[in-house]
């Protein structure tokens, strides 16, 4: 089988993450930006463009208290996204929730799911040229119906939970979607977000960042010492066969969905902890800083306008090359290396073709839930020190907001 490309800055993986609303910018040192320019309209009466809406800071995607299996049951859900956790068993434990609730809140699912499949395949019976049509009228939001649909479902969701039920949820839900809203720059303006707290919440972002990529380096080393000298011996070949897809999501992941500085064949050299393992010398994080700079603007015109890749990815590649030593490059491709092991031990078959003993496998389970609680901590903290920089006119602003797009 033919090697499948990794997850360099091709125009195709731009393009995979811009559809998806994820591509994000540059992972160099905090700016000094300029308040945003006055937004007409009220905040979320339009879709923002997704560019600008990533220019602001690499992507914050909070990490779950308790981890979904996406292949359990509870992953299967149509609630509001606002109280999404009412599917998790673990969160179940947490609210409480009678029998009687579980029943209601099961009812209002079945019929969700009936009505959301309807309504789906209402769509589908249209033209192309009419699917086309209505979804450019939704502006990047979703359909119309869909809207109504959470929303009536949140009512519904609403009227089974006890007040204190809402209250943990929303406790625990309210900083993620503050975080989410300050992505936004009508948001910003309509609450006066101020340039010195756009830029105290851009270093928060770096910070929590940095310390999460560090905790998928020990990962991956802890789960590398798992593993015995044969099995070590056998990854090469399955890390080789990685689905592109999931590769590209992973590193994506760690890169806070920001690629603008990411370096063709060696994505990992964006990530700070990375760099800090190679031990550069000045002159060296120097000369990578003006090739991940010129690798940003050349990303920039990509999304842009799809300008061409021509030969501008094995360039950067090559004065990687020539800036490291060959020790450090070695090091680099051994740190990429354990991280796509990571990943395919995600996956049972990949686990038990390399014949993983019950032993390890349990192992391997305790260490990823010890990983996701460490990475969870981090993640609580930095939500914590975000509300830091909220005063409490804005706070009350945000849940105004929150309440208002229905979660």
């Amino acid at each position: 089988m033919k090697r499948e490309t990794k997850p360099g800055c091709t125009l195709a993986v731009v393009g995979i993450l811009a559809i998806a609303g994820l591509a994000s910018p540059s992972l160099a040192e905090v700016p000094k930006n300029k308040p945003d320019p006055q937004a007409d309209g009220k905040p979320g009466d339009a879709s923002p463009d997704p560019l600008a809406l990533d220019s602001f800071a690499p992507m914050w995607i909070s990490v779950p208290r308790f981890p979904i299996d996406p292949n359990a049951q509870e992953a299967m859900h149509i609630a509001s996204h606002f109280y999404k956790v009412i599917w998790q068993p673990q969160w179940q434990k947490v609210l409480n929730l009678s029998a009687d609730q579980m029943q209601a809140l099961l009812a209002i699912n079945t019929k969700g799911l009936a009505d959301a499949q309807r309504d789906v395949e209402q769509f589908k019976k249209l033209s192309p040229e009419e699917q086309n049509a209505q979804v450019k009228s939704w502006a990047g939001r979703p359909a119309p119906w869909r809207q109504q649909l959470d929303n009536e479902v949140r009512k519904q969701i609403e009227t089974v939970l006890t007040p204190q039920q809402l209250q943990t949820i929303k406790a625990h839900t309210f900083p993620e979607y503050a975080v989410g809203l300050l992505y936004d720059a009508k948001v910003r303006h309509e609450i006066v977000f101020g340039a010195d707290q756009e830029n105290r919440l851009r270093s928060i972002v770096q910070e929590r960042l940095a310390r999460l990529q560090q905790e998928y380096l020990k990962r991956a080393e802890k789960t590398w010492g798992l593993l015995t000298p044969q099995q070590k011996a056998e990854l090469p070949e399955i890390v080789k066969h990685q689905g592109p897809t999931s590769s590209v999501l992973s590193i994506a992941q760690e890169l806070g969905f920001s690629f603008d500085n990411c370096i063709a064949g060696y994505p990992m050299l964006a990530e700070s902890p990375v760099r800090e393992r190679l031990q550069l010398s000045t002159e060296q994080a120097e000369q990578l800083q003006a090739v991940m700079a010129d690798a940003g603007a050349r990303m920039k015109k990509v999304r842009q306008a799809g300008a061409p890749q021509s030969d501008a990815e094995n360039d950067e590649k090559n004065r990687v090359e020539a800036i490291l030593t060959p020790q450090q490059l070695t090091t680099l491709v051994e740190i990429n290396f354990r991280r796509e092991v990571v990943l395919a031990l995600g996956y049972p078959k990949k686990r038990e073709s390399i014949g993983m003993t019950d032993q390890q496998k349990a192992d391997l389970q305790r260490l990823n839930k010890d990983s996701s609680e460490q990475q969870y901590g981090i993640d609580r903290e930095m939500l914590g020190k975000v509300l830091e920089i909220i005063t409490p006119h804005q706070r009350e602003q945000l849940i105004a907001e929150i309440d208002r797009r229905g979660g």
